[in-house]
């Protein structure tokens, strides 16, 4: 038997029931075991790059709050449709798909055979981004928007997918995760995670990631040649977490959205 959908720095309780020749049933002694209090909590197999956002605590001490935010690739692709249900809504009970892909990607994607969650009853919305670039109308747009739907519990659980999870979807977290008051060095390993799965490795100091992080890390390779004339706001070193909400609140987005989605997210 292989547990499944575990969280982490959890309790269990086990034991095992059979029967012996003549049909008596025999119980064993309950056991117990507990699982490391060390995110990433990952689900389903490495390759689908599906993880729950919470897990651990935050550099003051707060507790992320787990079964509340999902990141990952697409929606489950030709599986049938008990799987698609077991997976996302018993298990998991995620109530909302928010995919920041195009309108026209997405179409493409369930003519591709990729699950449509809306059948199963979550709320579905697309408010699509660019990758990397945080200033791109499509971010500037799109994650107020994305903070909105954030600040509002009764869209919980969420799940918030590109195609693949991993630039799209790694560009939003990077500023969510800074939100969240995670520190830097967890931010660029979250990041770098999705290197571990099927497709191309993504490094903090690529040219790709390195223009994502010049708008939150003065320490950037990126900061001095791509960004520091276009940044208007000074950027703290070594302090992602506050330059993420700086970004935020330069964008438009309310501290009220901030403060809500905070308070939803981490246990103090």
């Amino acid at each position: 038997m292989r547990p499944k959908f575990l969280k982490l720095g959890t309790k269990y309780f086990w034991r095992v029931k059979a029967k012996d020749e003549g049909g008596k049933e025999i119980v064993s002694d309950v056991r117990s075991f507990t699982t490391a209090d060390v995110p990433p909590r990952m689900i389903g197999l490495p390759s689908m790059n599906f993880r729950d956002v919470g897990g651990g605590k935050n550099v003051d001490g707060a507790k992320v709050r787990q079964g509340l935010l999902f990141r990952g690739m697409q929606p489950l692709i030709r599986k049938p449709k008990e799987v698609v249900k077991n997976f996302y809504v018993d298990n998991l009970g995620i109530k909302t798909d928010l995919d920041i892909r195009g309108e026209t990607e997405r179409a493409g994607a369930l003519q591709g055979g990729e699950a449509n969650l809306e059948e199963f009853g979550l709320k579905y919305f697309c408010y699509p981004l660019e990758d990397y670039h945080l200033y791109h109308p499509r971010c500037t747009e799109s994650i107020p928007k994305v903070m909105a739907l954030l600040a509002d519990r009764s869209n919980y659980p969420v799940y918030i997918h590109c195609m693949v999870g991993s630039d799209r979807t790694g560009t939003l977290f990077a500023v969510l995760d800074g939100v969240l008051g995670r520190d830097d060095r967890y931010i660029y390993t979250d990041y770098e995670l999705p290197s571990l799965n099927e497709w191309l490795p993504r490094f903090r100091y690529g040219r790709k990631s390195s223009e994502l992080f010049s708008y939150l890390d003065p320490a950037a390779p990126g900061y001095e040649t791509i960004r520091k004339e276009v940044w208007a706001c000074k950027l703290d070193r070594g302090n992602i977490r506050a330059n993420a909400e700086k970004y935020l609140l330069d964008i438009g987005v309310p501290q009220a959205h901030i403060d809500a989605f905070r308070e939803i997210m981490l246990e103090k």
